[in-house]
């Protein structure tokens, strides 16, 4: 919060003009928006102006640094699809680049699930059958203890 309070102070003092725009992109994650079992706080911490565009950017799984090859293989035998880094980056290209983007939420996930390795959110609630349906299911493995 204390983040977004300070881009606003400087994003006011900004000129605003054809070539440039006021854009605060947060990074939250998918975890915002599905049930992790022992993990509510993770949950919560990831959910959560005039003039300004505020969006997000909520990454699934990403294969980075921290992971070893065995935290990898482990998700990938309860069914997590990684998604790529530059997913991520362009989702994030999509937001500072085009102004009418405003109030979304950007979901990064693999090829597999969606084409463009990214996808509008759109909803915080989701019918069966949905793509964020599919990911609540494999959370819910991931976090099961059998």
């Amino acid at each position: 919060m204390f983040t977004t309070k300070l881009a606003i102070y400087y994003f006011r003092r900004q000129p605003l003009g054809s070539t440039r725009d006021r854009c605060l992109i947060l990074i939250g994650s998918i975890a915002g928006y599905l049930g992790i079992p022992s993990s509510a706080t993770y949950s919560m911490s990831k959910f959560g102006v005039d003039s300004i565009r505020v969006n997000l950017v909520a990454p699934g799984y990403v294969i980075t640094p921290a992971y070893t090859k065995e935290i990898i293989a482990f998700f990938k035998s309860k069914g997590v699809k990684f998604a790529s880094e530059d997913d991520a980056c362009k989702a994030v290209l999509r937001i500072a680049s085009d102004t009418a983007v405003n109030g979304r939420s950007l979901a990064v996930v693999s090829k597999e699930d969606c084409a463009e390795g990214y996808f509008d959110l759109a909803q915080d609630d989701f019918s069966e059958g949905s793509k964020l349906h599919g990911m609540q299911d494999v959370a819910l493995n991931v976090g099961s203890r059998t």
